[in-house]
């Protein structure tokens, strides 16, 4: 069935404008903490994609709390969480004369010259220096085609949604009906004759029905919107993180050489696609830059985290492969400050606390249930349909870099994510931790190294 086009066009302008209300001023606030020397390129790429995160985690959390969705209490709880992220960049402006952390030093410095500092005011380290002046080259020295290549993104992202009267695949007929639930029930309660409810993480579906009750529209249309929009937030999200290091129009190139996670999204995959905000947020701090890290960060990493948590657990295992690749790679480069390696063991604590709980609320429900795969072991044929030519271009750049902290960490975290894939070997068997994974990655050969492959490709472009 042919599509209204100015429909549909007024329908992606609306919902752009209700997440932008939730995402702008949040995902600002939290990138001025994590990335001072972002400059307006970087911000007005990061910012979507940490923003719906936190979107999407507000929604998800909220009806877990207090057991019911209500789009009038989630809209204000988006007003509240815009006054916080305010006061955030209001404080940041008003620094006064107090003394500046290593972290403020950068993001100030990024304004000024070195001939603009006093000679007697000794508050400029070589090494807040040597940041900003590798972050000014990175940012002069951008491609001049990046453009082009955001443009090809966002009609790839967006395309869908004019092409086809509704979703591909057939995940799309359950997200609907888990959204229209919320719309008009609060919950996710089965209609009579059935009893019970539906188990599943609440953040996607919610904002649906915010969606689809602010513009009155079909909860079919509501999650596709949500989705596509989801989809391009991820991948100007991915250029964003990489030019850090001088790669991001590079990477998001090497995006398009491998079907994965397009293939799930057109497959409406949708929740496990946007869990993957979280790998958006997990690599900004992961590989971080130089300076110190204060109580802010961990704050904004720890709500991250959470966030993820209720999107969808894949992202939430991907983010936890990453922690435990830096965890191991910061080990074994003995340069490493012992700061840098005690941040690394926490954040590898947290989530092993953060999965025990998971396991523990999760896995005995799936007792009598066996280990599942879908389609064999997702690390080998399927892996190589959806990741080539990508993977193997990688795996070679990977190992040019495997010296490098930064290599190092990607590469490893790369082959965890493969090792995850050998739950296959238990099919049929039940094994409740097990099992929870399974099913949990039943389609990973689609989505599980996409993203890691592409950064480790364009990390062999980077200055």
């Amino acid at each position: 069935m042919q599509v209204d086009f100015l429909a549909m066009l007024g329908i992606v302008l609306g919902a752009l404008l209700i997440l932008a209300f939730g995402t702008v001023i949040p995902g600002l606030a939290a990138i001025r903490i994590l990335d001072p020397t972002a400059d307006r390129f970087r911000q007005l790429m990061l910012t979507p994609a940490i923003g719906l995160l936190l979107l999407l985690g507000l929604s998800g959390w909220s009806v877990l709390l207090f057991g019911i969705f209500s789009s009038t209490g989630l809209v204000l709880l988006i007003i509240g969480m815009n006054f916080v992220a305010l006061s955030i960049l209001r404080r940041k402006e008003e620094r006064g004369n107090r003394r500046l952390s290593s972290w403020e030093k950068l993001e100030k410095a990024m304004g000024i010259e070195r001939d603009e500092i006093e000679p007697d005011k000794d508050i400029w380290s070589e090494d807040t220096w040597s940041e900003v002046e590798e972050q000014r080259s990175i940012q002069a020295s951008r491609p001049t085609w990046w453009g082009w290549a955001i443009l090809v993104a966002v009609i790839i992202s967006l395309a869908p949604l004019f092409l086809f009267r509704f979703p591909h695949g057939v995940d799309w007929v359950g997200f609907a009906t888990l959204t229209n639930s919320f719309a008009n029930n609060g919950n996710l309660s089965l209609p009579p004759p059935s009893l019970g409810s539906w188990t599943y993480p609440p953040a996607f579906p919610a904002l649906a029905a915010l969606l689809q009750q602010s513009l009155n529209i079909s909860p079919e249309v509501a999650t596709h919107v949500l989705a596509r929009i989801g989809l391009l937030c991820i991948l100007l999200g991915i250029v964003g993180v990489c030019d850090r290091w001088g790669s991001g129009a590079y990477t998001l190139v090497a995006m398009g050489l491998a079907a994965g996670i397009f293939a799930k999204a057109h497959d409406s995959g949708w929740p496990t696609i946007l869990s993957q905000l979280g790998l958006i947020l997990g690599l900004l701090v992961v590989i971080r830059p130089a300076g110190n890290r204060r109580r802010e960060h961990d704050f904004a990493f720890a709500i991250g985290v959470l966030s993820v948590a209720v999107i969808h657990p894949t992202g939430a295992i991907y983010l936890g492969t990453l922690l435990m690749a830096n965890l191991i790679i910061r080990q074994l480069h003995h340069r490493e400050d012992e700061r840098a390696l005690r941040i690394a063991t926490i954040s590898a604590i947290m989530l092993a606390i953060a999965a025990a709980v998971t396991f523990l609320l999760f896995a005995p429900r799936l007792l009598d249930e066996a280990v599942f795969a879908e389609y064999g072991w997702q690390g080998g044929w399927p892996m190589l349909i959806y990741a080539t030519p990508l993977l193997p271009i990688a795996l070679y750049c990977g190992w040019s870099l495997r010296h490098t902290v930064e290599g190092g960490i990607v590469l490893l975290w790369l082959l965890l994510q493969w090792l995850l894939t050998l739950v296959h070997l238990f099919d049929g068997i039940s094994i409740p931790v097990f099992s929870l994974m399974s099913y949990s990655l039943y389609s990973m050969a689609l989505h599980a190294f996409h993203i890691p492959a592409a950064v480790l490709l364009g990390m062999a472009f980077a200055r």
